[in-house]
Order: structure tokens, then sequence, then C-alpha cells
């Protein structure tokens, strides 16, 4: 049975045994805007890209995950890949004017929503190491943050009953305000010696969501609660290419994908200035730049101007992650 409201990180598999992951909140009429995860072996050769040397075994077939899954590259070919074989996996936008991977619901054969997945996990009798580990990871976790285990879901291979020797811990948190005493969490608990948190970047240095538990890899992120949803009906309306340096006023959403930053446009460095005023977000569709910036943080945003319309007001924003190439968030200064 498909739930009525799918939300980001929901892990889909259609009826072609391919598993899909939601992306974010909106989706077109019976049908759900994810990305492709893993595919069938058998099906391995009508996609021109690169797949990792690992092979994952789900209900009595073997699967193959892309090595590369976000690249702009990656996903013009995984659109040509769909266009020749599935077409059926492609849906239209004409407010964007490009073809989207999406999956029909009527091609859906289940859903594994992470809240149900962990709970699943928690009641199982007989749980392997990994799945030993990451129960205790997760109540450890909600015992010190004091965030209830009902917000808390795992994604990833465990969720599925497919990990392997490598695998790593993929827990999800409900709620931007739960997210963040975890993440403070995470931090008390890295400075005691209990986790190590992985800084070898800069992204991971700014979200501290990514670390080490007994050697185990893990990594948190957030999911929206349904009172965290927008409901409202928008359109949207690519305008132009534009980078501008901007001051982030306020960073509550980026925690989620697509991450939104609300912003001040500083200058508009390249693309119409006439917009400056009027650009009120910036949004990434890209999962590197969630949580990176901050309040009172200046960024320089490469992207896409959109125009958002819904049924009472207007305003633009800056899409990072739109499918052209060079699309970023840098962060200039603290």
């Amino acid at each position: 049975m498909i739930p009525p409201l799918l939300r980001d990180g929901d892990i889909v598999l259609t009826k072609h045994n391919f598993i899909f992951y939601t992306f974010g909140y909106e989706h077109p009429k019976n049908r759900i805007l994810a990305f492709l995860k893993y595919i069938p072996e058998e099906y391995a050769h009508k996609f021109d890209i690169e797949w990792l040397k690992i092979k994952w075994y789900f209900k009595g077939i073997y699967l193959l995950r892309p090595k590369d899954l976000f690249s702009p590259e990656n996903y013009k070919k995984l659109v040509k890949a769909f266009n020749d074989h599935f077409p059926e996996y492609l849906y239209f936008s004409e407010s964007l004017g490009r073809w989207l991977i999406s999956v029909p619901k009527s091609l859906i054969k289940q859903v594994f929503v992470p809240s149900e997945c962990l709970r699943k996990l928690l009641r199982k009798k007989s749980r392997d190491f990994l799945e030993e580990m990451a129960v205790k990871l997760v109540k450890e976790l909600s015992l010190d943050s004091n965030v209830p285990l009902e917000f808390w879901g795992i994604h990833g291979s465990v969720s599925l009953g497919m990990q392997h020797e490598g695998s790593d811990i993929d827990l999800a948190v409900y709620g931007a305000k739960n997210f963040r005493k975890v993440i403070a969490t995470l931090a008390k608990l890295d400075k005691t010696g209990k986790i190590t948190l992985s800084k070898t970047s800069f992204y991971e240095q700014r979200r501290l969501n990514t670390g080490y538990y007994d050697d185990i890899r893990f990594v948190v992120n957030a999911i929206r609660l349904p009172s965290e949803i927008n409901r409202k009906k928008l359109i949207y309306k690519p305008v132009a290419k534009i980078k501008a340096l901007c001051k982030v006023i306020d960073d509550t959403e980026s925690v989620f994908r697509p991450a939104i930053y609300k912003i001040r446009v500083l200058d508009i460095i390249s693309g119409p200035i006439e917009y400056s005023d009027a650009i009120s977000e910036v949004v990434s569709m890209i999962g590197l730049f969630r949580s990176i910036a901050f309040n009172g943080d200046l960024i320089v945003v490469k992207g896409m101007l959109e125009q958002v319309q819904s049924e009472q007001e207007k305003w633009f924003r800056i899409v990072v992650g739109s499918g052209l190439d060079d699309e970023y968030i840098e962060v200039k200064s603290e």
C-alpha cells in the first residue's frame, strides 16, 4: 500500500525492481519525483554509467548502484537510458521545460518508510552485527538528545535488510528542532570520545552529521514532519542564470532536502540585476549543500533564478541543482 504522503528519503521499489529514493515533498499528480539508487544487474548494460563494484542482494536479485548518484552528467545519461528503455519513468515538467526522472504510482510495488523500517528493526529478535550497532547507536543518541525514538528512522541498505561488510548506518531524524538537538548531541559525544565526527572536508566540518561509531561510519539527516511541509500549490518558472552574493538571514530549513536558505541579496555578480530586491531564497537540490551556511554567513551562489507563484503571492529564488553545470553555494565568511 502506498502511503498518502511520500516524503524525502522514502524508499520506493518498483515493478521493474528499481529502487528509488523519494526526492523532496512536491510531486506531480500520480507520480513521485525520485532519484535512482539501485537497479537489477540484468539492466546495467542499458545505462551508460559507471557502477560500483559492490553488489547488493535483495529479494532474490542482485542490484547495482551508480558510482556517482548526483552529477548533472549522470542525470542526463539516466534520462537518456530511461527514454530509450523505460520511458514511463520520465515526466516532462512544463514549468521547468525539461524531463525529470519520476516514478508513476502505478509502478510502485512497495514503499519503505525510514520510521517504519526502524520500528521493524527494533522489534527484530535476531539481528546481525551491523543491525545491532545501528540499534545501539540510535538508542544512545535518542537518550542523550532527548529526542524520542518515534522521531527516528533508518535509511540505506540496513533498512532494506541487504547490508554487507562495509555498509554504514544511515539514520533519519524527523523535524528541524529534533535534528538540531541531535547535532548538538553528536558534538558533545565527539568531545567525550563516544563517537568520532568526520571533519575531513569543509562540508563535514559545517554539518557535523557524519562520523564513526566503533569504527562504523554513520550519517544522520533530517526529514520534515507533516507540520513542516508546505502544501500550497506552487508554480515555478525559470528566468535566467545568475550568480549572487547573499547574506543568510534564516537557516531553519537548510537541514532538509531541498535545503532552503532565506537570504538577502547583497550583490548580483552576474545575471539580471533588476531582480535583486525580489530574491528571498536560495534553494539547493544538491544534498552536499545542506546545512553548510548559518545565520549571518555570506555566501556566493551560482544557479538558476526562478519565479515562484502561489495563489496569493509571487517571489524569486536561486536554485542550485537545476541541471546546469557548475552550480554551487560557497561560504565566504562566517
